[in-house]
């Protein structure tokens, strides 16, 4: 039996809830018994098939929490969701020694960023009856060890997928659209957008085919929005947030992706960008350029350097040919490491 403790994965569609949800798919593909917790929760996304499995845990219901603790002792393994289950973890640990603790941990979470999540006085030590942490990426599995003072063998790098490429693409080449999606959130100013917006200014007046489209609605949206000058309002759009349908075409129509972000626990916008063979310019900071290779599915920018950036823009739209053979090898890494069947094989391994 394995016991999967998660946070607010039913009620809303953000990236650690799809992660989770890709999990519960990876149990069902491994034909595994598993039972679900969650916390914080509602049924708001939950199918039928997975109501069968899932508890809604409040904690101001501590019947709810015996019950849950009593059903864990006969699972052998527990996948905890966020770091901020660790404290029930640990409960069930005492009642059931002989159980495994398997933390996934994403960025932000895990950073010790008083602006994210400020680490915990109890968290190394609970940490030290963890058996694997389970990091989507290199660097934030670094910055883990440093903070929480865990031992390396216990990591294992976990990243993750996103669902196969799109066979055929609609290239617009007039106007050719630039690309950039974030949440725009009050702490995403490190995504780095009002670079996008300098850079792509500062290459109209020899590029007039280019049109920048920003895909996001947060704080951020408006003071981004303050940036640009008059006369290119109508060359770049904010358009807000968009359905799941409306985004697909927008990637189906891009000619390429791009978002320098220097804080990325991993950079699933990467890969959504090869699932539609688009070439992508990330930074060289944070977790991005571990997924993407500098020249070959992508350029990987120095985002203190400014001109950088708009030299990678200049680059792929003076060359059709380089940014559509970059566009072809990240659909080629997409297809060799980053789809749902990769992440079956990561998830048996770590359990075996």
């Amino acid at each position: 039996m394995i016991t999967f403790l998660t946070t607010a994965t039913f009620n809303q569609m953000g990236g650690i809830q799809r992660f989770n949800m890709r999990v519960i798919d990876c149990l069902e593909a491994l034909d595994r018994s598993y039972q679900i917790a969650t916390f914080n929760d509602s049924p708001k996304y939950l199918t039928e098939t997975l109501s069968s499995r899932v508890q809604f845990i409040s904690k101001k219901n501590p019947i709810d929490l015996i019950k849950l603790v009593f059903s864990s002792k006969k699972s052998k393994n527990i996948l905890i969701g966020h770091i901020n289950i660790l404290p029930l973890f640990f409960i069930i640990k005492l009642i059931n020694p002989k159980v495994r603790g398997i933390l996934f941990v994403h960025g932000i979470d895990v950073w010790n960023d008083s602006k994210y999540r400020k680490k915990k006085f109890y968290d190394s030590f609970i940490l030290r009856y963890v058996d694997i942490v389970a990091s989507v990426s290199r660097y934030t599995a670094d910055i883990m060890i440093k903070e929480y003072n865990i031992n390396n063998k216990k990591v294992k790098i976990f990243p993750n997928v996103t669902d196969k490429p799109v066979l055929k693409r609609n290239i617009k080449r007039e106007p050719k659209n630039i690309l950039c999606v974030s949440r725009m959130g009050k702490y995403d100013y490190s995504k780095n957008i009002h670079l996008v917006i300098k850079s792509f200014e500062n290459i109209l007046d020899k590029h007039t085919e280019l049109r920048l489209q920003i895909v996001g609605d947060g704080p951020l949206k408006e003071q981004l929005e303050s940036t640009v000058s008059y006369k290119n309002t109508d060359r770049i759009e904010f358009l807000g947030r968009v359905s799941d349908e409306k985004l697909q075409q927008l990637y189906s129509e891009a000619y390429l992706f791009v978002l320098p972000s220097d804080k990325e626990g991993f950079g699933i916008v990467y890969l959504e960008a090869w699932r539609f063979s688009l070439p992508v310019i990330c930074s060289k900071y944070g977790a991005s350029s571990e997924v993407i290779d500098d020249g070959i599915n992508g350029i990987v920018c120095d985002t203190k350097d400014t001109i950088d950036i708009q030299n990678a823009l200049i680059k792929l739209v003076s060359d059709e040919s380089l940014a559509t053979k970059m566009g072809v090898e990240g659909n080629k890494k997409l297809v060799s490491k980053y789809l749902p069947d990769n992440m079956v094989d990561n998830l048996r391994e770590i359990l075996n």
